[in-house]
């Protein structure tokens, strides 16, 4: 069928009756560069005659009874050539079925096209959703082993399914009679709601030699875990050895 926008003649296949030249040509290709939300649609087409135009239809229905969308049409020369066009405002994680049209003006003032085959492609599924990651931590102590402090972490809150948490884990502890702070590690963290990992955090010497001299070999330190799109969360906690 046909559709007059803004002076421009649109082709809506259901309202006209095709008649098209034996050797016109409207072929569909693949679509590439595809995101969540747009792609670029190719086709190949030959309508033979010189006053002709072309564009894209593409639906969620293969049959494109639903609400069917067209590309701005593009007028085009004789002869056989590559066409594209970018569609943009899709829906994410979402299957498009398109093709390509060529028309022109038959000699009885109707207009004549041709649509290619039907090609699909589905548009990528939307990043997982960030979250608040927990850090568990039996006590407040973390035990140290072969010089490496172990947390527990958990991605997610409740039953989250899809939160995906990536955070960066610092250990730091006061040093020296002087206080001075020391950074005794760090650690990365990844992981699917609700998985929980443990996170080994290899120490540094110096916190080591504190850790060792503390009294029951106990130190006084603060865990602070810097979690994807969330605020950063601090803990204090003791490191025991």
């Amino acid at each position: 069928m046909l559709r007059l926008i803004g002076g421009l003649l649109i082709v809506l296949c259901a309202l006209v009756p095709a008649v098209a030249l034996a050797d016109a040509v409207a072929s569909t290709g693949n679509a590439t560069s595809i995101t969540q939300t747009s792609a670029e649609l190719h086709g190949v087409i030959d309508p033979t005659y010189s006053d002709n135009a072309w564009t894209f239809e593409y639906s969620t229905a293969p049959d494109f009874s639903v609400n069917p969308q067209v590309t701005h049409p593009q007028a085009a020369g004789s002869g056989t050539q590559a066409v594209s066009a970018a569609v943009s405002g899709l829906k994410p994680n979402t299957t498009y079925y398109y093709r390509v049209a060529v028309y022109w003006q038959s000699g009885t003032g109707s207009p004549s096209y041709r649509m290619g085959n039907t090609v699909s492609f589905t548009t990528l599924s939307p990043p997982p959703k960030e979250s608040v990651g927990r850090v568990t931590v039996s006590g407040s102590a973390l035990a140290v082993r072969h010089g490496s402090a172990l947390v527990k972490m958990r991605c997610g809150y409740g039953a989250a399914k899809k939160s995906l948490c990536l955070s960066k884990l610092t250990l730091t502890a006061p040093i020296g009679r002087h206080h001075a702070r020391v950074t005794c590690g760090t650690g990365k963290f990844g992981a699917w709601a609700p998985a929980a990992q443990t996170v080994k955090i290899p120490l540094a010497k110096p916190c080591l030699a504190a850790l060792r001299a503390a009294r029951r070999h106990r130190l006084k330190a603060t865990l602070h875990a810097v979690f994807l799109g969330a605020q950063p969360l601090s803990r204090a906690v003791t490191l025991r050895g």
